[in-house]
C-alpha cells in the first residue's frame, strides 16, 4: 500500500517470515513490512478436532452466508438506513449472549457502546426538521 507523501507499507498477510522476502526490496521500495511471526491458520488448523471444524463450519454457512442471504432480503424489503440499524446491533447482542451463556463479564465499556449504538440508530431514523 503506497500513502501519497508517506511510506510504502508491504503486509504479508498471514504467511510466516521466509528467506525469500529479501527480494521484496528489489520489486517494491518498501518503508514498512508487516509480517505475520505466529504461524497464521493454516499452522493453527493442523491441529484442529472436530469440535473446531464444526465451528469454523457454522460460522462460515450461519455468520457468514445465511447472515449475508438475510441481509440482501431485508435490503430487497425496507430501507438502507433500517437495514444497516440492526448491523449496529450485532455486537451488543453478541455481548450480552455471551454474558448469559458462557458469564462474559459486562463492564462500562458495553455500556458505552449500548449508548452510542442507542444514539447513533437515533440519529440516523430521525428525520431532519424542514
Amino acid at each position: 500500500m503506497q500513502i501519497d507523501n508517506g511510506p510504502t507499507i508491504y503486509h504479508t498477510g498471514d504467511t510466516d517470515v521466509y528467506s525469500d522476502m529479501k527480494l521484496i526490496n528489489a520489486f517494491f521500495n518498501v518503508d514498512i513490512m508487516l509480517a505475520w511471526t505466529g504461524g497464521g491458520f493454516a499452522i493453527a488448523a493442523r491441529d484442529f478436532g472436530a469440535g473446531q471444524w464444526a465451528a469454523a463450519l457454522h460460522l462460515g454457512a450461519l455468520g457468514g452466508a445465511l447472515a449475508f442471504y438475510l441481509w440482501v432480503y431485508a435490503l430487497e424489503h425496507t430501507t438502507p438506513t433500517r437495514v444497516a440499524n440492526t448491523m449496529t446491533v450485532n455486537p451488543i447482542a453478541a455481548s450480552l449472549l455471551a454474558a448469559v451463556l458462557v458469564g462474559e463479564p459486562l463492564g462500562f465499556n458495553l455500556l458505552i457502546g449500548v449508548v452510542a449504538v442507542g444514539v447513533g440508530i437515533w440519529i440516523a431514523s430521525t428525520e431532519a426538521r424542514s
